[in-house]
């Protein structure tokens, strides 16, 4: 099954309330908060299972891994070699619409509840492309990578929480 979200150029983004559906992309997931209140963009409803259950494994023939929904989209590569992983994630173009000014991005690592790296706070414009990368990893852990966007917008504050969880495997 397909899930194909669009948002139309037509008009400029709104915030619309969010619409409670059990969709889940195994391993991901996000929760767009504007004032507070659970909401989608352009009516487009993104995930409403937050945090995500599951997580990603990735192998050997299947280092790379892409996710996203109506809020942004992402990516996180392992390089098998050196044992270290290496993400990237960006907010979507229907969000940046409504976001005035720059945004506040913290992203943890973690391993199970455990903390493993903090990647640092960034104050930047919307459109960044937020990144990280750590070596060191472990094939008995499952991984949890959580990245928490503030911002500001035309009537007030909002929150982008995003989740993935993954795990190493060795599987041929």
């Amino acid at each position: 099954m397909a899930i194909v979200l669009a948002v139309g150029n037509g008009a400029s983004a709104t915030a619309a309330p969010a619409q409670k559906q059990e969709i889940e992309l195994l391993g991901f997931g996000s929760v767009l908060t504007l004032d507070g209140k659970p909401t989608s963009i352009g009516g487009v409803s993104t995930m409403a299972v937050f945090p995500p259950s599951g997580s990603h494994s990735f192998t050997p023939q299947a280092p790379y891994w892409s996710f996203g929904d109506a809020n942004g989209s992402g990516a996180e590569q392992i390089n098998y070699g050196i044992m270290s992983e290496a993400w990237g994630y960006q907010i979507s173009p229907a969000l940046r619409a409504i976001i005035v000014g720059n945004v506040t991005e913290n992203a943890n690592l973690y391993c199970g509840a455990s903390p493993v790296h903090n990647y640092g706070p960034h104050n930047v414009p919307s459109g960044y492309q937020f990144h990280g990368s750590l070596s060191g990893l472990q094939t008995s852990c499952i991984y949890r990578t959580v990245v928490s966007i503030n911002f500001r917008h035309a009537n007030g504050s909002g929150n982008l929480n995003v989740q993935w969880n993954w795990r190493i495997t060795w599987v041929l």
